[in-house]
């Protein structure tokens, strides 16, 4: 269920006031930018990510309040698709290579494990190494394979999954894990990524924020007009 905007959600209070909320409170009063906003349409946001540990991180964002992908209405997931596709051509063009999404989902606000903000966002990095199969021998996990975005809802209702990692590999195939049974630390994806670009990387977004890489890919877009 969503409401168009919730109080309290660091997103939503982004979206509804560029003065009041975590963006603007640990980065963008200090650097002296009111919006990090690349792209949004009635639907979609595109924003850089607090903890860009590389440059072109992006995240999709929902306008409206859903707690995930999984819990979007179903009119969304064709736009939601078009606009990540788009992303990829935008990214290709500009770093030269592919891209790996990724999202911490949650079904319930009272069952967030991994997942660290309660409003839907698709984690997008630039990346160019098929790593799919060795994260999953390295940490030895089930998953389940999907064919497009809205598979999330009937997966989710058969196996009766309160949270789940989605991720999207750089050949564009996507695999979900059922994080409510398997328990993953906060910001997982986020750990393994960060490590297979640099080990000197810090991936925790509360601490590391990164806003050169923001700044710079705010810079990115608006000079080469990503989303003109």
């Amino acid at each position: 269920m969503s409401d168009l905007q919730v109080n309290g959600c660091t997103l939503c209070d982004e979206i509804r006031d560029e003065t009041a909320n975590l963006f603007h409170d640990v980065i963008g009063n200090k650097v002296g930018i009111k919006s990090r906003i690349l792209f949004q349409d009635e639907n979609w946001i595109v924003i850089p990510a607090i903890g860009a540990f590389t440059l072109g991180y992006l995240l999709i964002i929902s306008r409206a309040h859903f707690l995930s992908i999984a819990e979007l209405k179903n009119k969304l997931y064709s736009s939601f698709e078009q606009l990540l596709s788009k992303i990829g051509i935008i990214l290709n063009k500009q770093f030269g290579g592919s891209y790996i999404a990724f999202e911490h989902g949650t079904i319930t606000p009272e069952y967030r494990l991994s997942c660290c903000v309660d409003h839907m966002h698709l984690h997008i990095i630039p990346f160019a190494k098929n790593c799919w199969q060795d994260i999953v021998q390295k940490y030895n996990f089930a998953y389940s394979e999907i064919a497009v975005f809205s598979d999330i809802k009937s997966y989710v209702k058969t196996n009766n999954v309160k949270s789940y990692l989605l991720f999207q590999n750089v050949d564009q195939r996507r695999y979900v894990i059922d994080s409510s049974k398997n328990i993953f630390p906060s910001q997982f994806f986020r750990q393994v990524i960060s490590k297979e670009i640099n080990t000197e990387l810090k991936w925790d977004w509360r601490h590391y924020f990164y806003e050169d890489n923001i700044l710079k890919t705010i810079e990115m877009s608006r000079n080469n007009h990503w989303f003109e």
